[in-house]
């Protein structure tokens, strides 16, 4: 170099770790929606209804399970009001099991068989939701029509989804137990 002119630094001893190159974030976003579409192509109907229904059944603990009205005639005028009941320990229950039957249920995203063990369990856990979607039912139903009339109880937005949730679910271990059945009568 001449003078005035400082020397150029010397080159690194070893390459950065993490060499930036432009439009690596957008790359690495495609490719974990890739994975994610990978998935979804790969599971079965009964999957996604089993994955769909848990999905319903969660949503709908934060919709109200029940709606109570009353009205009151005085004087030829209707007076009304309605409340709705609100998030309680029964729908806390139902995210404790909606837990447990994605814990039993994990191998069916990879596409492996369940073992029976799973199945048994993913079976009393279902049940458990089942009886609760029951219980509640009846239990507004009997409340239905208090009071003459001047009280009455109906299911709220989140039960009926509830309800349709715990279906869907149902049929999902029904076909679980199914593809069970015909892949013990294969290894026969």
């Amino acid at each position: 170099p001449g003078p005035g002119v400082s020397p150029p630094p010397p080159p690194p001893a070893w390459p950065s770790p993490n060499p930036q190159t432009p439009g690596a974030g957008a790359q690495t976003a495609s490719d974990g929606l890739a994975t994610v579409k990978g998935v979804a192509a790969k599971l079965s109907l009964t999957a996604w209804l089993l994955f769909g229904g848990l999905v319903l059944a969660v949503i709908a603990t934060f919709f109200p399970f029940g709606k109570v009205s009353a009205s009151v005639d005085m004087f030829g005028a209707d007076i009304g009001s309605s409340v709705s009941t609100g998030w309680g320990s029964s729908q806390f229950a139902v995210l404790i099991l909606v837990a447990g039957v994605v814990a039993l249920a994990y191998p069916m995203l990879s596409g492996s068989a369940m073992t029976v063990r799973r199945l048994i369990g993913l079976s009393v856990d279902v049940v458990l939701l089942v009886m609760l979607a029951v219980y509640w039912f009846i239990s507004i139903s009997s409340n239905h029509d208090q009071y003459g009339g001047v009280v009455k109880v109906s299911p709220g937005p989140g039960l009926l989804m509830y309800g349709g949730a715990v279906i869907a679910i149902a049929v999902a271990v029904v076909r679980l137990w199914l593809d069970q059945s015909r892949r013990q009568k294969q290894s026969y």
